[in-house]
């Protein structure tokens, strides 16, 4: 059952068709799997690498996802993450209600690479002959300590004059600078 994988261990996904001789064999695949719910397990190589991969329905096509081997997921245990820190009631109550302010159901659509359109757009200016034109590498230079309570009223203060305008609540796009934390890759 693919509930079964944690996303931690998915890298990439593909789309699989059939040669012409296994449609037949294709569609029962297809079939079999989307009505049990289940997936189906195998290794397979790519570009000489054995990789994972499980093998599910979504739609109405078979796809291949690879997934990572336990091996190559990094362990957190060597990450900081601030074990002795006391989180107060109040600071806490108010995060969950930032949080479920500010839920909504996922829309893939919503979403755009905003660095791919900035580099269409820069490979277009250059095509019309602009010269000159500069990049803008976006990135937080001197991070600034923040009061989280005061962060926190501010975000729920936010959210409320939009409730109370009848607007859509929009996304708040949290950063290392502003969230007081780092990325780390799992893999």
């Amino acid at each position: 059952n693919l509930n079964q994988i944690d996303p931690v261990y998915f890298d990439k996904t593909y789309y699989l068709e059939p040669a012409e001789t296994g449609m037949k064999a294709y569609q029962l695949l297809k079939e079999a799997i989307a009505q049990t719910s289940k997936i189906a397990l195998a290794r397979v190589v790519i570009r000489s690498k054995q990789v994972l991969a499980a093998i599910r329905v979504y739609a109405n096509v078979l796809v291949m996802e690879t997934l990572f081997f336990p091996v190559e997921i990094r362990s957190p245990e060597s990450l900081l993450l601030g074990g002795n820190v006391q989180v107060q009631q109040k600071e806490l109550e108010m995060a969950i209600s930032l949080v479920q302010s500010l839920s909504v159901d996922f829309d893939p659509h919503k979403y755009k690479n905003e660095y791919r359109q900035e580099v269409i757009e820069l490979i277009d200016r250059r095509i019309q002959g602009e010269q000159g034109v500069e990049v803008q590498v976006h990135t937080p230079q001197n991070a600034k300590v923040i009061d989280l309570m005061a962060a926190l009223e501010a975000s729920l203060k936010s959210v409320e004059k939009q409730t109370e305008r009848g607007g859509e609540v929009g996304e708040v796009a949290v950063s290392p600078s502003n969230a007081g934390a780092t990325a780390s890759r799992s893999v």
